[in-house]
């Protein structure tokens, strides 16, 4: 157990930046199998699936927001799975460290432009929203029996 620790330590000891991006760990088409992470990207993985899912079933968001953000979370996290499923079964490149960076980093600026694109949208949907209740002011109201 004590062997572990100090073999963790000593590898942590040796990851700088200079050696996460270099060649021979970023690109490398067939990394080590046994990983701790494959839990957690499990978990985050499958957490953006369900909140793509909850998103399209949500009924308070515009129908616009909606789209956008479903497949915002729902297309990284299927490629998520398939890339922690081509991991455990060691294929090349597929399974690679530089394929879970490209899908963080697709995730990271998608996410960007919905935001970016929320910013400039969602002050149009509330002046509809004031103009529309205007204008259902004074339409007559269904009497209750």
């Amino acid at each position: 157990m004590i062997e572990n620790c100090k073999l963790i330590i000593e590898n942590f000891k040796h990851m700088t930046l200079q050696y996460f991006f270099s060649q021979n760990y970023l690109f490398n088409p067939v990394p080590a199998q046994e990983s701790r992470l494959y839990v957690p990207l499990l978990i985050i993985f499958s957490v953006m699936i369900v909140a793509s899912i909850l998103m399209l079933v949500s009924k308070g968001l515009d129908k616009k927001i909606k789209s956008r953000n479903f497949y915002t979370f729902l297309i990284p996290g299927i490629l998520g799975l398939v890339y922690i499923f081509c991991r455990y079964e060691q294929l090349p490149w597929l399974g690679s460290r530089f394929m879970l960076a490209t899908i963080i980093l697709a995730f990271t600026i998608w996410s960007l432009i919905n935001f970016i694109w929320m910013i400039k949208y969602l002050p149009k949907i509330k002046q509809k929203k004031i103009l529309q209740d205007k204008y259902f002011k004074y339409l007559p109201r269904a009497k209750k029996k």
